[in-house]
């Protein structure tokens, strides 16, 4: 993707307008950038979907045929309960890749939240206490010498 030509909920509207400009030339289509828009959204919901079920407990990626991998229990109890993820499952993923390069870097998939209880750090260890005390942390430490 060409740098600012996405906004922070999808891709500007004026570059929408010169795809269906493109498209309708190319194929004698009557297509907008509104409904351009539309697909583009519907495709990277599609894609977060995907996203979500290849972090199943249980699930695996096949790499070569763009699948997602449950076995057949597994499978079948989770559609038990969630019909519209059976379109996903145990079947190859058309256009994985092209999803994959539109839209990859720029979903929030949640891998990293954190609730508001939550500790952001587990350990904090003071660099100058440890140089002055002379004790010495069980993992190795390098500091910079850049002067900011």
């Amino acid at each position: 993707m060409k740098s600012g030509t996405k906004t922070c909920t999808g891709f500007k509207q004026s570059h929408l307008n010169a795809c269906a400009k493109d498209l309708n030339g190319h194929f004698q289509l009557s297509l907008t950038g509104t409904r351009i828009g539309r697909h583009t959204r519907n495709w990277m919901r599609k894609f977060q979907k995907i996203l979500q079920l290849k972090n199943l407990s249980g699930a695996g990626w096949d790499e070569e045929q763009r699948m997602i991998v449950l076995d057949h229990e597994h499978y079948t109890n989770h559609v038990k309960s969630h019909k519209e993820d059976a379109a996903f499952l145990n079947k190859t993923i058309e256009h994985y890749n092209e999803m994959a390069a539109i839209h990859g870097a720029s979903l929030a998939t949640g891998q990293y939240a954190r609730g508001s209880n939550e500790p952001l750090a587990t350990e904090v260890t003071n660099l100058e206490e440890v140089a002055n005390n002379g004790d010495a942390p069980d993992v190795e430490v390098t500091q910079s010498h850049n002067v900011g």
